[in-house]
């Protein structure tokens, strides 16, 4: 199942089951997310937040400090 949320400058189409999205388009049409074509790929790839995969140590690091993210 799809919904769709609206802001004044973005919309995104996002599947319910797990929060995936879909298509992230601004008012203007200017497409953000590539919505997929099934000509090249008939699949779905959600995404995955923050990362795939394992961290070393469990943490990570950035401009805003490090933080602890086990698996």
């Amino acid at each position: 199942m799809e919904t769709t949320i609206h802001s004044d400058k973005l919309t995104v189409l996002c599947d319910t089951r797990g929060g995936e999205q879909r298509a992230i388009t601004s008012r203007e049409g200017i497409e953000y997310l590539w919505g997929g074509d099934a000509r090249f790929w008939g699949g779905r790839a959600p995404t995955l937040f923050p990362f795939v995969g394992r961290l070393r140590n469990n943490r990570a690091s950035s401009a805003a400090g490090e933080i602890s993210l086990p698996r």
